[in-house]
């Protein structure tokens, strides 16, 4: 909660990314405590909590007051993303297994990483 006070069954508005505001209404308000949640019956600011009862909702939106809704600054979070480094294996054990060899880049197309073998036509 970062400012205000919320109460079981007070009517919100969500502030979303293009500006516009949805009624709700909270039904339920848990707090966290330690690693579990308590229900409680009001919410004041510092409190981390989970809300239920609202409709659909993003990660970013604002939960506002009902009368005055003023959205806050939405947080951004970053896609998934897959990080690769491809380097030299230069593992003491880099010796134990196959190896595949470099060929000439005609070649490329009929050597087969699977057998470490190149392949006839």
């Amino acid at each position: 909660m970062f400012n205000g006070t919320l109460v079981n069954n007070q009517p919100v508005q969500l502030c979303r990314a293009d500006g516009s505001t949805t009624a709700s209404r909270v039904q339920k308000l848990l707090r966290f405590e330690g690693l579990g949640r308590v229900e409680t019956d009001k919410i004041e600011v510092g409190d981390l909590c989970a809300i239920e009862g609202l409709k659909s909702f993003d990660i970013g939106d604002t939960v506002a007051d009902f009368e005055n809704p003023v959205a806050m600054d939405r947080v951004h979070v970053d896609e998934p993303t897959l990080h690769m480094i491809f380097r030299i294996n230069d593992s003491p054990f880099r010796r134990q297994g196959r190896q595949i060899r470099h060929l000439a880049p005609d070649r490329a197309s009929v050597w087969s990483a699977n057998l470490c073998n190149p392949t006839s036509h």
